[in-house]
């Protein structure tokens, strides 16, 4: 009922394209929905979850096998292109939380797709760093990670993960530079208190 008062007061807009939400209680409506560059369910590198145009098995891409990355699977939502990215820009640099509900409904169907969700056993986010945190007020991944964790049944501890160090933006950089930009920076982990 809440909701419904509140659309009354403030009627919902699609974030992409500015036209009345079709979609209760969501921020993107149904045409735009179906409009957005999602990555494939199959023909995804098994290790990072790129995907590739044309192939509906999964393979270990060559990336993987070059640089051998620190974790056994990973899988996105969304491919970072055009309105995906200008979405998921207005909730990381713009505080633009009336997305999260719409984003959690994306990393959830990806988890469900990708994963064997009994296998997972928690949901941690990735701490931003002190800068970061001061220039936002507030971490994404973590804003993501509590409602998530929920919908799949799950714990979400908080403090788990901790920087090291702070490298340069991630956004700013080329592949090979994000690669040498996160070298030291790896989290440990902390008392789960």
């Amino acid at each position: 009922m809440f909701a419904s008062v509140l659309d009354l007061v403030w009627p919902r807009v699609c974030e992409v394209c500015g036209r009345s939400v079709d979609r209760p209680g969501r921020h993107v409506c149904a045409d735009c929905l179906n409009r957005l560059p999602f990555v494939p369910t199959v023909g995804c590198c098994r290790r990072c979850g790129r995907p590739a145009e044309g192939l509906s098995v999964d393979f270990i891409c060559e990336d993987c096998r070059t640089y051998r990355p620190r974790f056994d699977r990973a899988a996105s939502a969304l491919l970072m292109d055009g309105a995906a990215r200008a979405m998921l820009n207005a909730f990381k640099f713009r505080n633009h939380h009336w997305l999260r509900d719409d984003l959690v409904d994306f990393l959830e169907a990806a988890a469900r797709a990708r994963f064997d969700v009994a296998q997972i056993d928690l949901v941690l986010s990735v701490p931003s760093t002190l800068l970061h945190l001061w220039d936002r007020g507030y971490t994404p991944c973590r804003v993501l990670a509590k409602p998530l964790a929920r919908r799949l049944g799950k714990p979400c501890p908080p403090l788990v993960l901790r920087r090291k160090n702070a490298p340069k933006r991630q956004g700013r950089l080329g592949e090979a530079e994000r690669r040498t930009n996160v070298v030291g920076t790896g989290r440990s982990w902390s008392s789960m208190t």
